[in-house]
């Protein structure tokens, strides 16, 4: 995680624990805490863990996105090479390059689009 993210993470959850605070003060003081109250306070945490991991999977997802891209791009372009600068391959390692080429160009990007976007609920 980077050091921005980190920080806005920690300025959200001092500002719901401070809005929490000063709410609970507000409303409780010299009485017991309402369990209306702590139902409220408990189901915003609840909800600001579940937005983080949604955040953190989606950054992660991104991540491999780039890197898959990157990889694909290298790969053609070591194929490339290969081929315009090596006379002397046979059929076999040309259609065994080109094949491995086309099955990686082709399945990684559908790997991450599946990531990307799956069928059920998260």
């Amino acid at each position: 995680m980077s050091q921005s993210h980190i920080s806005s993470h920690d300025y959200r959850a001092d500002l719901i624990n401070k809005l929490i605070s000063r709410t609970y003060t507000q409303k409780t003081r010299g009485n017991l805490p309402n369990s209306d109250d702590l139902k409220k306070e408990q189901e915003i945490r609840e909800h600001t863990l579940s937005n983080d991991a949604k955040k953190s999977t989606l950054d992660l997802r991104v991540r491999i996105c780039y890197w898959v891209m990157a990889l694909v791009t290298v790969y053609l372009l070591f194929v490339g090479y290969i081929i315009h600068n090596i006379e002397e391959l046979s059929d076999a390692v040309l259609i065994a390059l080109l094949t491995t080429t086309t099955i990686n160009v082709l399945g990684l990007p559908l790997m991450i689009i599946l990531s990307l976007f799956p069928k059920g609920k998260e």
